[in-house]
Parts: structure tokens; C-alpha cells; sequence
């Protein structure tokens, strides 16, 4: 089972990337999906981009993020503020973890606009 998950995480990066004619990175396994919204999440947040703004510590972030489930770093939310991270729309497949963690977000940012990350149909 573990490898069907893997597998469909895999495609639906590819799936993705290809509608929205982007190149992204796409791990082979089922965290692809949820990596790229996190990674979202982070360039929207250090942006104030997407209804986001905060004045949390990305220690505080990471922190959150972690208790949430979430795999998360102060260096992994530093990264993304580099001017080559480019912060895309539509770009997250739907899958239960993305529309997890998005709940999880919007519990904590209500403002936040998920539906910017998401693949659009």
C-alpha cells in the first residue's frame, strides 16, 4: 500500500506540473504534494502574499508546524526567501494531506487564501 501512495503522490506532482505547464520539483513518493504546499505556504507567509502576514519567529512557525504534523525547519523556511524560490499559483495537487495541512493553516491564518496554492480544475 505503501508504494501505491508513493506512487499517486508521484503522479499527482507530475499531473501538476504538466496543467500548469511548470517545472517542479517532485519527489518520487507521496510527501511530493504536501512538500510543495508547505513550500507554498512558507513563500506566501515570508511574502505576506495570499492574505498572509504574521509577526511569528520562523522558529515559532517550524515549531507550529511541527506539532501540526508537519515536517519543518527554521532552514527550510529561510530557503524559501531566496529571490529564486518563485511563489506559483495552482501548483499544489488536492490530495488528504494538502487539504489537511490547508485546514490545519486556516485554523491558525483564517485569512489565508488556500485556493491560490491549489491546482485549479
Amino acid at each position: 500500500m505503501r508504494d501505491f501512495k508513493d506512487f499517486s503522490g508521484y503522479l499527482a506532482m507530475r499531473k501538476c506540473s504538466r496543467q500548469e505547464r511548470k517545472r517542479l520539483y517532485a519527489p518520487k513518493s507521496a510527501s511530493g504534494p504536501i512538500e510543495a504546499a508547505i513550500r507554498q505556504f512558507h513563500r506566501a507567509l515570508i511574502r505576506e502574499d495570499w492574505g498572509l502576514s504574521t509577526t511569528m519567529k520562523y522558529k515559532e512557525i517550524s515549531e507550529w508546524l511541527e506539532n501540526g504534523g508537519f515536517r519543518c525547519s527554521v532552514n527550510m523556511i529561510k530557503n524559501q526567501k531566496r529571490p529564486e524560490r518563485k511563489q506559483e499559483e495552482h501548483v499544489v495537487p488536492r490530495t488528504d494531506d494538502t487539504i489537511r495541512f490547508s485546514e490545519y493553516v486556516l485554523r491558525k491564518f483564517p485569512e489565508f487564501k488556500a485556493e491560490m496554492m491549489f491546482e485549479s480544475f
